[in-house]
């Protein structure tokens, strides 16, 4: 997705901002958005703190009380999972650790808050 596509997508959850599906697709967005910042690592820890920041809103939609019915919360959080991971993979290469630590904590957490069928039997 090009810079203009992606603050297209942020201007748009602006009047959405619980929209689970969009708040994914901006952070994922981000993560494509570092492949072109290869050389320029200034830039690239910026994109990649939005990023985070926007997959630390999308955790916040699907925690506790979350609207989103399953099987579609256990969806996100897989996606979620995925997304901390890389952030937290491109931020250790950025040599930014605290952040990386961050993310990848995250996507501990997103996956320890799936339901397995043995939790839901025990409901």
């Amino acid at each position: 997705m090009s810079v203009r596509g992606i603050e297209a997508l942020r201007v748009a959850l602006e009047s959405v901002p619980d929209h689970v599906e969009g708040t994914l697709m901006l952070a994922e967005a981000r993560i494509g958005h570092l492949d072109f910042l290869e050389r320029e690592r200034d830039a690239a820890i910026k994109v990649a703190q939005k990023g985070v920041e926007t997959a630390e809103s999308a955790g916040g939609l699907l925690s506790g009380d979350s609207a989103v019915e399953e099987p579609l919360l256990t969806s996100y959080r897989e996606r979620l999972s995925g997304i901390f991971r890389i952030y937290g993979d491109v931020c250790e290469a950025l040599g930014e650790e605290d952040l990386s630590r961050r993310c990848l904590e995250q996507s501990a957490v997103q996956l320890s808050a799936i339901e397995t069928p043995a939790d839901i039997l025990l409901e």
